[in-house]
């Protein structure tokens, strides 16, 4: 029989030394049966029920750990004193009526996970060298974590004095009458906010404007605060101890915490399921106390500070600390609802287990968790590691695409932490299990046959080479019709949509202003006119020249405002159709000089303008003979013929509704110079600028394609693009929908 790698691993470990013909005469086996153990002195060990079985929680004071056994394994480590044996050991639990099947390759198991877990009181110097090297083994991981740029922690005080303060004066939020009025609160805010969800949805426009930044900051830091202190204060309340507190960094967003971990002293698990939903509930109650205040307050500073709280402290709570499948509150209070402790580390390694025993053929741990717990742990396990992946490719695209070169490089440190440190630890454990055991070649030669046919697929198979941009139909030929003065509208001869004249009065404007200025230079200029002729009457030719002149400049500015007085009508210039959107909310409006007030088209001439990103036009270009497909709502997919691509990207957005402030696709932002009393005719257009500079490509439409459609319609363009690979292409795709979400909730945000 060879010799096993862990168990002479753990001899050595026992006895200081390494493993001789000594003190492993024969097998590992007969050591492990001759070796006489005991746990450490400092060790507490508390017996509880959970359900219809007994466990012991073994606290370890001096490091704040907490582990549970089951009752025969408890019943077997309680023998450990130091002066029997294993073997010995074994024999007196064997012999226990109430002790069924146990073995020694349990006692075996058991042996080792008390050394691995450092449990085991140890003689002689090489106990101290082991704790020694634990110690700076676990050293060296936090400096490690803290090298990972998108996610690390940072431990920053003892909070444990004042949480002794400050418990006997809060605890009271967490009494059962305090819940009644917590669900009362509840009930009332939510009732609130669907009754104004309209005009809660609207309150998020500009939520991240330059101007609230600083209620933003203060408030995040505030709820954190009180959400941590939450978790101390109910630890405190129940007989725990809080030693640590800092910051989580996820992704440059900073979380708090606070160690908690003196909960698991606690033999209720009502108790413990307080302290981890402690943060959430007092949050909770707060965001539902905002909420009616917001609800209940007129637009204004105390409105928006409400407003900021409900989000920050009731979704950001829900989104993230609610969530079980990552270790945050949620997670604690699933485990402690399945009465199943390390529910996460349980499900990572039935996971690992079930993938080494798929690949490898390794025979399955029956002792990873109770069969009565099974198909809780292997249901966690499978959904936690699917959101583990999804999370870490998440916020490696998002670091790569928000912040561009740094995030890449980013997101590329991220990787090595999230994905190759993970896999070199699967490939060590699975090369010690291979010692062991037989790996089965056939499964493992067909797992890697279809890992390379994926990755095959991915890398070399091309992927359609059709890239989407946004599209919308507008007139071919069309006239937009500006006001040519100051004035405001009084009346509207015709509707959106009607057909018109050319030379037909459409619009009157009126400028009292303007016409009190026409009948003062009218006076002025018969008086300049009647001095002239008295001048000349009394022989004075000087005097009557000068107002001769006068009199002409007099008529030059009449002149003019007689030209602007006229352009307060608008007419036609073609015939076509009227289109305006709100057209009759222009009644009584003010409009400045060069506004639009309305477009005058051909109905039967329409073309599809597409917006056409940088990164797609060189593509498009190389393939500008071939037809583009273009998808309309409520219409069957057409095709159409790029007619022209403009030379140069603008910034100036084709139509307003392709802009994220309208509900487009198109990330837009302010002008800085832009006038509030832009009038509605400007479409936006005129207040706002793209991010990114856009290509405008034309498409022609058939006369039968454009009865179908009707301008302003908005849709997506096929277009043919470059030729990348599959797994280029879903990383291209899958970056764009994040680049375009991040945009638009920038810019709703600000």
């Amino acid at each position: 029989m060879g010799k096993n790698p862990l168990l002479v691993d753990l001899v050595r470990r026992m006895t200081g030394t390494p493993p001789t013909a000594a003190n492993l005469p024969s097998t590992p086996d007969d050591a492990w049966l001759k070796a006489r153990l005991a746990l450490r002195a400092e060790l507490t060990i508390e017996i509880r029920k959970q359900g219809d079985r007994f466990v012991a929680i073994i606290e370890d004071p001096t490091r704040s750990k907490f582990f549970q056994v089951g009752h025969a394994e408890y019943h077997f480590i309680s023998m450990l004193d130091g002066r029997r044996s294993v073997s010995e050991v074994i024999e007196l639990v064997q012999s226990e009526r109430a002790i069924q099947d146990f073995s020694a390759d349990t006692a075996r198991a058991i042996c080792f996970w008390l050394a691995h877990m450092n449990l085991l009181a140890h003689q002689g110097a090489g106990a101290s060298q082991r704790l020694t090297q634990a110690a700076h083994a676990k050293q060296k991981q936090k400096w490690l974590a803290l090298l990972n740029p998108i996610c690390f922690r940072v431990n920053l005080l003892n909070p444990q004095a004042t949480l002794q303060r400050i418990t006997p004066w809060t605890k009271w939020l967490l009494s059962s009458w305090m819940l009644v009025v917590w669900t009362l609160t509840a009930v009332v805010a939510i009732a609130m906010i669907v009754d104004q969800s309209e005009r809660f949805a609207d309150a998020a426009v500009g939520i991240l404007a330059p101007g609230r930044w600083i209620w933003l900051l203060v408030i995040w830091v505030a709820l954190k605060i009180v959400h941590e202190a939450a978790h101390g204060v109910a630890c405190q309340k129940y007989g725990g101890e809080v030693r640590q507190a800092g910051l989580l960094i996820l992704l440059l967003a900073p979380l708090a915490f606070v160690d908690v971990t003196s909960s698991w002293r606690f033999s209720s698990r009502r108790k413990r399921i307080v302290v981890s939903a402690a943060g959430m509930y007092v949050e909770l109650l707060i965001a539902f106390v905002a909420a009616i205040a917001w609800a209940s307050a007129s637009p204004g500073i105390l409105s928006d500070i409400c407003y900021n709280i409900v989000v920050m402290a009731g979704i950001s709570t829900i989104l993230f600390n609610a969530n079980p499948l990552i270790r945050f509150d949620g997670y604690y209070i699933l485990a402690d609802v399945l009465g199943i402790a390390n529910l996460y580390t349980k499900g990572q390694s039935w996971f690992a287990d079930r993938f080494r025993h798929l690949v490898f053929g390794f025979p399955t741990d029956p002792n990873i968790c109770l069969a009565s717990e099974l198909k809780w742990v292997a249901s966690y396990g499978l959904l936690a590691f699917a959101w583990r992946v999804f999370l870490c490719a998440s916020l490696l695209l998002v670091a790569s695409t928000l912040l561009n070169g740094a995030g890449l490089i980013m997101a590329l440190i991220g990787g090595i932490f999230w994905v190759l440190l993970p896999l070199y630890m699967f490939v060590k454990k699975t090369r010690q299990l291979a010692q062991t055991h037989a790996v089965d070649k056939r499964r493992l030669t067909l797992c890697a046959a279809g890992l390379a046919a994926i990755v095959a697929c991915f890398l070399l198979v091309q992927a359609p080479p059709i890239t989407r941009a946004p599209a919308i139909v507008q007139f071919k030929q069309e006239q937009i019709l500006r006001a040519a003065a100051d004035g405001f509208v009084s009346e509207i001869l015709v509707q959106n949509g009607q057909s018109v004249q050319q030379g037909q009065l459409l619009v009157q404007m009126v400028n009292p202003d303007l016409q009190l200025e026409h009948v003062a230079l009218t006076q002025a200029a018969e008086r300049a006119r009647i001095r002239a002729r008295i001048h000349r009457q009394r022989g004075e030719l000087s005097q009557q020249q000068a107002e001769l002149l006068k009199f002409e400049s007099i008529q030059t500015q009449l002149a003019e405002k007689q030209r602007q007085l006229e352009n307060l009508q608008i007419h036609s210039p073609i015939e076509g159709v009227v289109y305006r959107r709100g057209l009759e909310n222009l009644i009584d409006s003010f409009v400045k000089q060069g506004d639009p007030v309305l477009t005058v088209a051909q109905h039967d001439v329409k073309e599809i303008l597409v917006s056409i990103g940088q990164d797609q036009i060189k593509s498009v270009r190389q393939n500008d003979t071939l037809p583009v497909r273009v998808m309309f709502q409520g219409t069957p997919v057409l095709q159409a013929n790029i007619a022209t691509i403009r030379p140069r990207a603008s910034l100036q957005p084709i139509d307003a509704s392709l802009c994220a402030i309208a509900g487009g696709p198109l990330a837009v932002r302010p002008v800085e110079d832009s006038s509030a009393g832009h009038s509605e005719a400007s479409d936006l257009i005129d207040d706002y600028r793209l991010l990114v500079p856009q290509f405008t490509a034309k498409l022609e439409l058939s006369s039968d394609l454009a009865d179908q459609l009707w301008a302003g319609q908005r849709g997506t363009a096929f277009l043919y693009g470059r030729d990348i690979s599959l797994g280029s292409y879903c990383y291209l795709q899958c970056r764009d929908w994040v680049r375009s979400k991040l945009q638009a909730a920038t810019q709703l945000a600000f």
